[in-house]
């Protein structure tokens, strides 16, 4: 191995930081300078590539982990990667006809002329979106973080840039869009050169008895995250039924989840490949072990930025968004706390084992329990409703997915899941939490900042008091939870690095 899975989740963990940090510097910039409704358009644009797309997949970047790290000769790789990016270049094509006829009916759903304008990008970005979607996956596998790095900070900057672009030259929304899918079709186009670079050339190739494995493994779990990406964005679907454009745009912003799940997605991508080996070598405690100690260091980063943005909600809204986005803090709030389950991925085991059926059938259940939720919760909640039946819904399939684990692996759930450590990180974050709530009470900080600060039309002079006093705290907060957990997140990283050491 070339790297250890210490330094290869370090490298992939700070590329998804910094890339997720400037996709978000986009997000923040697209917000300002558009509207309400066309920032709700774009939303409505990418909702629906992403449903249809994930509906004609099959799960196939999914498959990448699996069979590609099984493969022990460059021949066999080669052959598992031609068919492939044949079947993306098949089923990619299939989601944007889909998109593309199906505009008069998205018309209707979202109630939205505005969608016809860009038939273009419904037919074209879902080759651009399904074929970037192999990357991580494909350079992993291979051990090549850096060009993982790489890839992902041109792919950010290049859309930074355009926005940057456009705002200087005052062009049109549906300008953005045109420069927005030619830049990503760039990149999709890149991911086949690195891998063919990476392979010794691709070709077209229909293997029967490969599709058939593919297929056998694609299938199941591939239903599992089209019904699971229907069940995330169901929420988003009840909003766009009942209220406008507009109000789905505040929606949408308020229930994006913030990028800060790195960490977990980084140590995921990493640990996976080797649970499947331990399992498969019937190793289940040491694949055990490793999935705890990366669950409890993940949960430990993340906890604190939960509770502080939760904490600081309305000054994060207006950094993050504008104040024309403040309507949806209670839904920002609600979808922050939903992070906390983030940490790891619950089925990890499950898939790990090839028990794909399982996720299947358990993602079905999240669905229908979802569809009862978001009703219900709707008519008793109102616009925050769908919020709380997404969490409700969310917390209900990770205990499935740990019952299941535990009766396939024939250990205890006490033992599977690190609850105590759980408990007490969660206990210090909410003393933490408390805390600053009062001392940012308490505090003139903001009347300081006001005095020496001109503002904008962008963001008033009392909004600049307000989130200069809450960064102000919240890197205090940071620091001093960092001093009290440290010997602890030092301990739980040694431990992933002995786990998973080559043998």
């Amino acid at each position: 191995m070339r790297n250890s899975i210490g330094k290869s989740t370090l490298l992939i963990t700070a590329s998804k930081l910094a890339s997720l940090v400037m996709n978000m510097a986009c997000v923040m910039v697209l917000s300002r300078i558009r509207t309400l409704d066309e920032y709700g358009t774009y939303s409505q644009l990418l909702m629906a590539v992403n449903l249809v797309s994930m509906l004609l997949i099959l799960g196939l970047p999914n498959s990448i982990n699996y069979f590609l790290a099984r493969e022990e000769t460059n021949e066999g790789r080669r052959s598992y990667l031609n068919n492939y990016f044949t079947l993306n270049l098949l089923l990619s094509g299939a989601a944007g006809l889909v998109l593309f006829f199906g505009t008069p009916v998205l018309e209707w759903y979202f109630h939205n002329e505005e969608i016809s304008t860009y038939s273009f990008f419904l037919l074209l970005y879902p080759f651009a979106s399904i074929t970037m979607s192999a990357t991580e996956s494909l350079l992993v596998v291979y051990e090549r973080p850096r060009t993982l790095v790489l890839y992902r900070l041109l792919n950010s900057l290049s859309l930074l840039g355009i926005l940057i672009i456009i705002d200087a030259l005052g062009m049109s929304f549906r300008q953005y869009m045109v420069l927005f899918l030619a830049t990503e079709l760039c990149f999709a186009f890149a991911v086949y050169a690195i891998a063919s670079r990476l392979a010794g050339g691709l070709r077209l190739a229909f293997s029967a008895k490969k599709l058939r494995d593919i297929a056998a493994f694609c299938v199941p779990i591939g239903l599992a995250s089209a019904v699971g990406t229907l069940s995330a964005e169901l929420d988003k679907l009840v909003i766009s039924a009942f209220f406008t454009t507009s109000e789905y745009a505040i929606y949408t912003n308020a229930a994006k989840e913030l990028p800060l799940s790195v960490l977990a997605s980084a140590t995921t991508t990493v640990v996976m490949p080797k649970v499947v080996q331990y399992l498969h070598r019937g190793e289940n405690e040491r694949a055990v072990r490793l999935w705890k100690d990366a669950f409890a260091l993940n949960y430990s980063v993340m906890a604190v930025m939960v509770f502080g943005i939760v904490t600081f909600a309305p000054e994060v809204i207006t950094i993050l968004y504008s104040e024309k986005y403040l309507p949806g803090v209670t839904v920002f709030r609600i979808y922050t706390l939903l992070l906390l389950l983030r940490c790891t991925y619950f089925g990890m085991m499950l898939n790990a084992m090839g028990k794909t059926k399982y996720i299947l059938r358990v993602s079905i259940l999240a669905l229908c329990l979802n569809v009862v939720l978001n009703i219900a919760c709707y008519y008793v909640f109102g616009f925050t409703g769908p919020a709380i039946a997404t969490v409700l819904e969310c917390v209900a399939s990770a205990m499935i997915y740990v019952l299941l684990t535990s009766k396939h692996l024939s250990i205890s759930i006490t033992y599977l899941l690190p609850i105590k450590t759980l408990s007490l990180i969660t206990l210090v974050n909410m003393l933490f939490s408390f805390a600053f709530y009062g001392l940012k009470k308490i505090l003139p900080l903001e009347h300081i900042v006001q005095a020496g600060t001109l503002g904008s039309d962008r963001m008033p002079v009392e909004s600049v008091g307000q989130c200069t006093e809450s960064v102000f705290l919240g890197i205090i907060w940071c620091l001093l939870y960092f001093l009290v957990m440290y010997r602890f997140m030092r301990k739980k990283w040694d431990q992933l690095n002995k786990t998973g050491a080559e043998d």
